[in-house]
């Protein structure tokens, strides 16, 4: 398995992960507040802002990469 930026790639590529909901985060204008969904993404995965050091370090390399992007939601 490969790493990027000190994380395996099946770590970023996780629907409802800590990297996943970072970059969403940012693309829908929301604040930066650590949070993923374990066991999946909404209604499959439970919320929770309970992370440990890792996951924030995953949710916040999502935000930056996605803040590096420039891409957000376009609300007009």
């Amino acid at each position: 398995m490969g790493k990027v930026n000190d994380m395996t790639i099946e770590m970023r590529e996780r629907v409802g992960g800590p990297f996943d909901c970072g970059v969403r985060t940012y693309y829908y204008g929301r604040n930066s507040d650590p949070h993923c969904y374990r066991g999946g993404c909404n209604l499959k995965g439970q919320y929770t802002e309970s992370l440990t050091q890792q996951e924030i370090k995953e949710f916040h390399a999502g935000w930056d990469d996605a803040q590096e992007s420039g891409f957000r939601k376009d609300y007009d």
